[in-house]
C-alpha cells in the first residue's frame, strides 16, 4: 500500500514533469520521435529504482523534486540522474541535443 502511494506521488512530482520537460526539450532539438518514445519508456520503467532511491535517501528525493520544479537542471541531466539505466538511450539523443 505504501509503495502504491509513493509510486503515485513520485509519478506526480518527478516522472510526469521530467517526461514533459524532456519531451519538449528533445522535440525542440529535433530528436526523432522513436528516440523520444524510448527515453520516456525507459524513464517510466525506472520507477521501481526511483522509489527505492527515495525510500533509502529521502533528502535526495526532496532535493530532486525541488530541482525539477525550479528547472535548475536540464531535463536530460535529470533523466541521467534518476534513471541511470537510460544512459544508453540518452546517448542516442546527445548528438541532437548538442546541435540545439
Amino acid at each position: 500500500m505504501l509503495n502504491s502511494i509513493l509510486f503515485y506521488v513520485l509519478q506526480l512530482l518527478i516522472l510526469d514533469p521530467v517526461q514533459a520537460r524532456i519531451t519538449d526539450h528533445l522535440t525542440r532539438a529535433n530528436v526523432p520521435p522513436q528516440i523520444v518514445a524510448q527515453i520516456k519508456a525507459c524513464a517510466t520503467s525506472s520507477m521501481p529504482v526511483l522509489i527505492q532511491k527515495v525510500t533509502d535517501d529521502p533528502v535526495w528525493g526532496a532535493q530532486t523534486v525541488l530541482q525539477i520544479w525550479v528547472s535548475q537542471m536540464p531535463p536530460e541531466q535529470i533523466i541521467r540522474q534518476f534513471a541511470p539505466a537510460c544512459d544508453t538511450t540518452m546517448q542516442a539523443a546527445d548528438a541532437y541535443l548538442r546541435r540545439a
